[in-house]
């Protein structure tokens, strides 16, 4: 028991690296939401408003980092004819500037990672969550904003933030901890799922943060805990 935990904790420690590495481990849940949130048009972040929160964050002081953060951020780049329509109904002048085709981020993908990433406990973190997703402001997520949620946090933890480990750091033991996360991805977003909403189908945020926030002492509010999550539960049988 004693080596398996210490196994584990190898493991997480150098993947949590990776995590400190991004930049945003600095600043709080709130502060990030702010910072992002005001530089943001139609919901989406253009390349030149991503730039000056990097500027502003010091995401790209080091050579080292520049090229890690490049590797986290591209699959957040979109290219698509419906973002200028979006930006000619709420920033008409703006879109007048831009070309045909629109390279942009959703906003919505880097406010979740700097949440799950930044230094605010897990109830401070699962309230900016709950903000993101309730678009609405009614005071409720349904069932499939949670899953989409969950998605998101599954994804970056076990896949997307492992995926940035050096080659020379990718050792076989280690490959296999990250691997079975990622089999057990899609059972551990459906678990999640149970345990926020339980037998309903829909949850408000006191209900969010007693059953997502404070679930084994915030263990969904982490990418370590995710991960740890994840890799606890039964391998899913790969179809023959």
């Amino acid at each position: 028991m004693g080596c398996a935990t210490s196994t584990y904790g190898n493991h997480e420690a150098l993947l949590q690296a990776y995590s400190v590495a991004t930049g945003f481990e600095p600043y709080s849940a709130p502060y990030l939401l702010r910072m992002i949130k005001e530089r943001a048009s139609a919901k989406l972040l253009l390349p030149s408003h991503f730039y000056s929160l990097r500027l502003a964050l010091s995401l790209n002081s080091r050579d080292s980092d520049r090229v890690l953060l490049s590797r986290l951020y591209e699959p957040l780049w979109r290219t698509s004819e419906d973002y200028k329509a979006r930006l000619e109904t709420t920033c008409p002048r703006l879109a007048l500037s831009l070309c045909e085709t629109v390279t942009a981020m959703e906003v919505d993908d880097l406010l979740v990672m700097g949440i799950l990433l930044s230094s605010s406990n897990p109830t401070e973190k699962a309230m900016c969550l709950f903000e993101v997703y309730d678009e609405g402001c009614s005071g409720v997520l349904e069932v499939n904003e949670i899953r989409a949620l969950l998605e998101q946090l599954f994804d970056l933890a076990v896949d997307r933030l492992p995926g940035l480990l050096r080659p020379e750091k990718r050792t076989e033991e280690l490959g296999k901890y990250v691997m079975k996360t990622m089999e057990t991805r899609t059972k551990a977003v459906a678990t999640a799922l149970q345990i926020v909403l339980k037998t309903s189908l829909s949850v408000t945020l006191q209900g969010f943060i007693a059953r997502f926030a404070l679930f084994r002492s915030g263990c969904l509010t982490s990418p370590s805990g995710l991960r740890h999550f994840a890799h606890n539960l039964p391998s899913v049988p790969t179809p023959s």
